[in-house]
């Protein structure tokens, strides 16, 4: 029987330097650099909603400090920092929620108590004052990269569905909103399943142009 490919039409975000250490776990930078600057407190969104920061880290929430997470965004080359329930921390590029009044922010860091680490669904966030301002994007930012197959040995061409979107109603433009929103520089659509977005696309490939065509799925 012959296999079917699944292939994936992929578009990224024109700002590609926004795309560095996106799932790369690399060292927390011990090296001193320019303090990040406290942004506010921010709501991070309800079970299944999108979160202020897109990156949850693995760093040890038991014993979480402000420095801590900052050090661990900045050695993995994030513009923001934040922290949330009393010491998950979280890193991103961009922010995709609200910004909320400060007395919602209210619980205490794990590793040091006269610190804030957000609240049940509130995050504190801190900004990279190095990092240089930058227009708010939009989806006609987003250029095609190809069309990529779906079914390799190494896993998907990307990696987070946007499961919040309805399939049956998918279109390009409904993708690169979400994907837009979410922070993510690539976002792709395949058939009609939720598209899924990241950024496993080698930048040097970001010019590349093509267009997705059902004639694109093709058997073997």
């Amino acid at each position: 029987m012959a296999a079917v490919k699944s292939f994936a039409a992929i578009a990224a975000l024109g700002l590609i330097h926004l795309a560095q250490a996106w799932y790369n776990d690399l060292p927390n930078c011990l090296s001193p650099f320019d303090p990040f600057v406290y942004s506010g407190c921010y709501d991070n969104g309800q079970p299944g909603q999108p979160q202020a920061l897109s990156l949850r880290t693995d760093e040890d929430q038991q014993n979480m400090t402000v420095e801590d997470c900052v050090s661990a965004c900045k050695g993995n080359g994030y513009r923001l920092a934040g922290l949330g329930y009393y010491g998950v921390c979280y890193c991103g590029q961009t922010v995709s929620t609200a910004l909320l009044d400060e007395s919602e922010c209210s619980f205490p860091c794990t590793g040091n108590s006269s610190q804030t680490c957000g609240g049940d669904t509130q995050v504190n966030i801190y900004m990279d004052p190095t990092f240089p301002t930058i227009a708010e994007p939009s989806i006609g930012e987003y250029a095609p990269v190809g069309c990529w197959t779906d079914d390799s040995p190494n896993g998907k061409a990307l990696f987070y569905r946007q499961e919040s979107l309805d399939s049956s109603t998918m279109t390009t433009e409904t993708c690169l909103s979400s994907c837009l929103a979410g922070g993510f520089p690539f976002a792709g659509t395949e058939v009609s399943i939720p598209s899924p977005s990241t950024f496993p696309v080698p930048p040097f490939q970001a010019k590349a142009m093509a267009r997705y065509d059902q004639d694109s799925i093709t058997t073997s």
